[in-house]
């Protein structure tokens, strides 16, 4: 393995040397811009986990570990290399691992309210711990009879190197992925994994207008992609800061809600990419709305929350 090590590491931006130029632009064309994705190491010290839904949306380092201030350092793996001095590096993909750790949050009373599953799917590089301890939040904004399912995906070798993914992002442009002849590597994949955690609760009694996908960045592709695939109609999908991760149809028979929440000012996927989704979708035959907040970036607003839980709570009536 060959490893590159970042000289300077923020918490909050992207290494400013130690990495060539082109490598930089790759991270920062995946890389949630609070956090620099190094799966395979962690830093020193991790930060007490946010108990709050909007802290982990924010992107602020209650969904990752941080850095001690006076050792900011880590390491990148560049990938699966076979490197030699006077040799081009020979990279080879390595399939994906098995899913990570899987996280459940019972409800926490029915008190004659029907039960409600959300599986909630993370981003890019990211775990679902962070998430698992969040999820309370909902329950307590009205809505205790929610049980959350929050998996981790596997470690896989991506085009932009090993770490958790559900797939391989080739392309953030909306217009891009229209043209791509399939759905990336892993998608086909993840979906069925994804589904394979409904479907236990929809046998014994969940009905499936009470299951909800909901996925933040690269997530809410896997949600889309799932739901479309599901043996059953779903009460609807989440796209958190989200694109569509494969090639719209031109028409769907199955009219699914689809719900979209962006920042106006989001660099990593812009807002022009959320409207372009949203005219697909709407004219692929979806019911999809489109929040758009102008005084979010790539991370939450207080108002987005509010929408999440409005949303699932006008579902559930």
């Amino acid at each position: 393995l060959e490893f590159d090590r970042v000289a300077t590491f923020s918490c909050r931006g992207l290494p400013s040397r130690g990495l060539s130029q082109p490598a930089l632009c790759k991270i920062a064309a995946c890389t949630h811009p609070y956090v620099v994705q190094a799966p395979a190491q962690q830093c020193w010290r991790v930060r007490p986990l946010a108990l709050s839904l909007a802290a982990a949306l924010s992107g602020s380092i209650a969904a990752g570990p941080k850095c001690r201030p006076s050792g900011r350092h880590r390491w990148v793996v560049r990938g699966q290399q076979r490197c030699h001095r006077r040799s081009k590096c020979v990279t080879t993909r390595m399939a994906a691992g098995p899913p990570g750790r899987l996280f459940e949050i019972p409800p926490n009373s029915l008190l004659g309210e029907k039960e409600a599953l959300v599986v909630w799917l993370h981003g890019f590089g990211d775990t679902g711990q962070a998430w698992s301890e969040t999820a309370p939040a909902l329950q307590r904004m009205g809505m205790p009879n929610l049980r959350f399912v929050i998996p981790t995906a596997p470690v896989r070798d991506t085009s932009r190197g090993p770490t958790t993914s559900w797939y391989d992002v080739l392309s953030l442009d909306p217009d891009a992925i229209q043209q791509q002849l399939g759905p990336p590597d892993g998608l086909e994949e993840s979906v069925q994994y994804i589904l394979d955690l409904v479907e236990p609760h929809v046998r014994r009694g969940v009905h499936p207008s009470r299951v909800f996908l909901v996925g933040f960045s690269q997530g809410g592709g896997l949600a889309l992609a799932a739901a479309l695939r599901a043996p059953r109609l779903l009460g609807g999908v989440l796209m958190l800061s989200s694109w569509i991760a494969e090639p719209m149809p031109a028409h769907f028979p199955t009219a699914i809600p689809v719900h979209l929440f962006h920042g106006a000012g989001d660099a990593v996927v812009p807002a022009d990419a959320a409207q372009v989704c949203h005219a697909l979708l709407n004219r692929a035959g979806f019911r999809a709305s489109l929040h758009i907040y102008e005084e979010m970036a790539n991370g939450v607003c207080d108002r987005e929350v509010g929408d999440i839980a409005q949303t699932l709570y006008e579902a559930l009536r």
